[in-house]
């Protein structure tokens, strides 16, 4: 992934990353890469000076640190950096969703537990198996990434199994791919694709297939 703006601050480096500022500092001579999750240079660099002192201090710092949080940083940035379309979606379905439960545990300490419990979690919260997916997909993405940073950022990737889609509809749209389809669409279809969507969703309730 190409970085830009780069600057250095001392024994460390800060770099921008699409819109996201990272920083690199050394650990036992490897240099070690974090995201600030910021989009501002003075947090970067806040940030940078704060583990510079902790390595001086001898405090234990390295790719070990790493959460699923800084792993789906680098999935969104990748995105972002290819200019996917779709990139916007899942740094959505990141921040709604996985963020707020996973977002800050150690990426080492992610396993088939985990997953079980997002998976569980994310059901009582009304979630199809097939929106779960999509989620566990960015993280295990993430992992993937982690795993091809140099130096790496994980030193395993933890099986995450998709669930079964038995529940998908045949010719309907979920929501999310409602709108996911809508914000792709050219300006000028938007307005007949959701006219067509209101008439079909009409004629499903008259029919009593929803």
């Amino acid at each position: 992934m190409i970085m830009t703006t780069m600057r250095r601050r001392g024994s460390g480096t800060v770099y921008r990353r699409g819109r996201i500022w990272w920083i690199q500092y050394f650990v036992r001579g490897l240099i070690v890469p974090e995201s600030s999750h910021s989009t501002e240079k003075a947090d970067a660099e806040n940030l940078l000076k704060r583990r510079i002192g902790e390595v001086a201090a001898g405090r234990r710092v390295g790719p070990e640190r790493a959460t699923v949080a800084d792993l789906c940083a680098l999935v969104i940035e990748g995105n972002q950096f290819r200019k996917l379309r779709d990139a916007k979606h899942v740094e959505w379905r990141y921040k709604a969703h996985i963020e707020p439960v996973l977002g800050s545990l150690l990426a080492s300490r992610f396993g088939s537990a985990q997953v079980r419990q997002y998976v569980a979690q994310r059901r009582s919260a009304g979630a199809r198996d097939s929106t779960i997916n999509r989620e566990l997909a960015i993280v295990r993405r993430g992992f993937r990434l982690g795993a091809q940073e140099d130096p790496p950022l994980v030193q395993r990737q933890p099986a995450i199994s998709m669930l079964e889609e038995d529940n998908v509809r045949q010719g309907f749209l979920e929501q999310d791919q409602y709108e996911r389809l809508l914000e792709e669409l050219p300006a000028n279809l938007k307005a007949l694709f959701v006219c067509g969507s209101m008439f079909t969703t009409t004629a499903r309730h008259t029919s009593g297939l929803v």
